[in-house]
């Protein structure tokens, strides 16, 4: 199966997956639980407080799930359009008034020979947090190319 095949199949289960759990998109009410995001990039970037998103455009590199539930911020990451067998570190940012997560790297991550990988994690909500976004840079800690995630806000 070629590598471009091999990723809008994974990327339609995501999608079935999604529904079946009855995830709400991002366009809906945080209240509604957890939401579903497309990345930004390939020169993706963010204010650190959630505000919004500096550059960057709608891309087919993956998908974010973004979920606060008992003072828990959880995030699933899938990577359906990287690079092969390449280094991805993942900073889930919770926005502060300080933005002091956005310097955080909570995950690493290898994708795969087709360029996949999928990751699931999840932490503390941070005492001043109103919500969360998800920034994936290649290599290391703000590598390009970058893509970032809208606002999920808690």
């Amino acid at each position: 199966m070629s590598r471009s095949r091999s990723a809008q199949t994974l990327a339609a289960l995501t999608a079935l997956l999604t529904l079946g759990l009855g995830l709400a998109p991002s366009s809906q009410a945080a209240e509604e639980g957890a939401s579903l995001f497309r990345t930004y990039g390939p020169n993706g970037n963010a204010h650190c407080d959630g505000s919004g998103i500096i550059s960057g455009h709608l891309t087919d590199f993956g998908t974010a799930v973004i979920n606060e539930t008992n003072g828990k911020v959880s995030a699933t990451v899938v990577i359906t359009g990287g690079r092969p067998n390449t280094r991805y570190v993942i900073r889930l940012i919770q926005t502060t008034s300080d933005g002091e997560d956005c310097y955080t790297v909570d995950k690493v991550v290898r994708t795969k020979e087709q360029g996949i990988a999928t990751v699931h994690f999840s932490e503390p909500v941070l005492s001043d947090a109103n919500g969360a976004f998800l920034a994936v840079e290649t290599g290391s800690l703000f590598g390009t190319p970058g893509y970032v995630t809208r606002t999920y806000y808690y």
